[in-house]
């Protein structure tokens, strides 16, 4: 019988969970192909006894996602594919270099990444699964570069796509139904690459080189218009190409160079110092963080029947205290002497409602070496306490009153894995924006927990204010900004859609100030204006983009997307009297589109509503709007 192998899964993002496997056909031997990893008798995986790109990770639940492997992962390097087999209970990452898989699992075999109620998880090497060939071969479509053109380019842009991240915008179903698993890439890090913005070292994609495009083709949803074909793509057509293997560049540094970049100032040398340190910066290996979902309750209700029944901690004795710190009459050597009797109880008087008001002055005016005592103490219960109604004002105050690198230190390392849940909390939040003043690296931990759970985080009312106060801060740093304002842009599909994340995209377009966010965002957004432009609060960012002369080219990608693209698209905005017909209309009255420009979509809208048979219907002013500018003024309207 002939084995059935399901290796031919292209693409660094090919997810296939166990439920999508089938025709699992055994050989006479006993062993079994399921996704190119061979499995004995017994069912269990056949792993390799030296290092491969391919990894094994046993012990884990069968709920267990694909994507939650992909979190886990990603950050180590370019993953090809991610499987899970849940009734094995294990599943297996493809890293596209063999270091990055050797590096993973020397950082997390053995390791509780995901979480404490699973344990620890064994991670092994396992057979790399075999490509189906002619999956990708644009060498056909070369035929006019020469051979060492050939070479390059291919190299290059298979180093410069081997590092973008897969669309995860683009569902699982889709993916398979489609009739054969493809090449997702993000449609607007794929943009960049006929545009040459990753040719750090001049070599043109876009001008010199005949058929790029077709070579490497892009979502047709990219909305790329002919215009963005500037000067700087005619420079780059008259440089001379080099066929030097060239770094490999990110995702990130790719967004990042990018967002620097002026559409109006092609030449600031400022600007290309700034993104070469910002490049160094995104380019250095940050190790994951496993984040906790919640925090946990104080300890004073779990155990709602627990009292403070030593003697220092009676409750006539803490108002006693109070009243003494409040008279100023104790000296330096009485408040480390209370601070000394109270260390036992100092977590339960934290979130007490006497006790936090003397747990706050004994930070403020004890000692150092007690105060480090007492915040060795706190820390590990630092989120609890300050998500608790009392207890916040007295983790506020600990973080305030930290003052050398070693409170610092130790007050973002226990607060990182609880960064997401205390952005949502009514209370935490505060406690993570006291943190901001600590500065780099100190600090960075609120921010890449903004970065790692953007679409969590912005979903929260709270969650959603704090990110744009920390944001708006004086203590962040510009690439921590530019960080968060990527994760904005690659997550802007659902975020325009969702009543708090708009305000992150509000603040991205209107305070950020950032040169390039109009031009990134404007492709991101474009293959779905049919689904935003219907709707009440993304349309309102869709007008944004229009109804600005910063960056005339994100306009026009949006307006070629709305006009020139599907008639569908036009169709289904047109149809929705709600919110779709309100953006056409503003955008034919917008100052900031030139005549020509107004008088080609009037056309296109004047075909549209012939073929509708609209244009006599009485009594709909929206559409009587439209007719004013295009030349269908409706005269029975009452």
């Amino acid at each position: 019988m002939m084995m059935l192998s399901l290796t031919n899964i292209p693409g660094p993002n090919g997810i296939v969970s166990s439920s999508q496997i089938n025709n699992i056909c055994p050989n006479p031997s006993g062993y079994t192909n399921v996704g190119g990893v061979m499995l004995g008798p017994n069912g269990d995986p056949i792993l390799q006894s030296s290092p491969t790109r391919a990894l094994w990770v046993g012990s884990i639940p069968s709920q267990t996602t694909p994507n939650h492997l992909m979190d886990i992962f990603s950050p180590y390097g370019a993953i090809e594919s991610v499987r899970v087999l849940s009734h094995k209970n294990c599943g297996f990452i493809n890293f596209e270099h063999l270091d990055d898989a050797v590096r993973a699992r020397k950082a997390l075999s053995g390791r509780e990444i995901l979480g404490s109620e699973v344990g620890a998880v064994k991670i092994g090497y396992a057979k790399v699964p075999v490509k189906a060939p002619g999956t990708f071969s644009p060498s056909a479509q070369m035929d006019g570069l020469t051979q060492d053109q050939q070479i390059a380019q291919q190299q290059l842009a298979y180093e410069t796509l081997a590092r973008i991240k897969g669309a995860s915008a683009v569902p699982l179903d889709q993916q398979i139904l489609s009739g054969s698993i493809q090449d997702y890439r993000s449609n607007l890090a794929m943009s960049f690459i006929p545009n040459g913005i990753h040719a750090l070292n001049g070599f043109p994609l876009g001008g010199s080189i005949p058929n790029t495009s077709a070579a490497f083709p892009l979502a047709t949803s990219a909305m790329v218009p002919n215009e963005s074909s500037t000067s700087i793509d005619r420079e780059a057509a008259s440089s001379t190409i080099c066929t030097t293997p060239l770094p490999s560049v990110t995702e990130m540094q790719l967004l990042m160079k990018e967002l620097c970049r002026d559409p109006n100032n092609k030449s600031d040398e400022a600007v290309e110092k700034e993104y070469e340190e910002d490049k160094l910066s995104v380019a250095e290996f940050r190790p994951p963080v496993t984040y906790y979902t919640t925090v946990p309750p104080p300890i004073n209700q779990l155990d709602p029947h627990r009292r403070l029944v030593s003697a220092v901690s009676d409750p006539a004795r803490l108002r006693e205290i109070r009243k003494r710190f409040d008279s100023n009459t104790l000296s330096q050597e009485e408040m480390d002497q209370i601070a000394s009797e109270l260390l036992e109880e100092i977590i339960y008087l934290s979130s007490d409602y006497i006790g936090n008001t003397i747990v706050q002055k004994l930070f403020e005016k004890c000692s150092h070496p007690i105060k480090m005592m007492m915040l060795e103490r706190c820390a590990p219960h630092l989120a609890i306490i300050g998500c608790h109604k009392n207890g916040t004002w007295a983790a506020q105050k600990m973080i305030d009153c930290a003052s050398t690198a070693e409170e610092m230190k130790l007050i973002s390392q226990n607060l990182r894995p609880f960064g997401p849940p205390l952005l949502l909390d009514s209370l935490g939040n505060y406690v993570m924006q006291c943190c901001l003043r600590f500065g780099s690296p100190y600090n960075d931990f609120v921010f890449d927990a903004i970065v790692d759970r953007i679409w969590e985080v912005a979903q929260g009312r709270f969650g959603a204010r704090s990110v744009r106060t920390c944001l708006e801060s004086k203590h962040a740093l510009p690439l921590q900004i530019k960080r968060v304002a990527i994760a904005v842009i690659l997550n802007s599909i659902p975020l325009a859609t969702n009543p708090n994340g708009t305000l992150l995209l509000t603040w991205l377009l209107d305070s950020s100030g950032l040169a390039g966010r109009y031009r990134l965002l404007a492709p991101r957004l474009a293959p779905h204006l049919a689904h935003l432009c219907t709707h009440k609060l993304a349309s309102v960012t869709v007008l944004r983009i229009i109804n600005q002369n910063f960056d005339p080219i994100a306009s026009r990608i949006i307006v070629d997307g709305i006009f020139h693209s599907n008639k569908s698209v036009l169709e289904e905005i047109l149809g929705d009297q709600a919110h779709g017909v309100n953006l056409i209309s503003k955008t034919l009255t917008s100052s900031f589109l030139s005549i020509e420009l107004k008088a080609d979509i009037s056309e296109k809208i004047k075909e549209m509503i012939v073929s509708l048979r609209v244009q006599h219907i009485p009594g709909m002013f929206f559409f009587f709007s439209l007719s004013f500018h295009i030349g269908f003024q409706e005269k029975r309207l009452n």
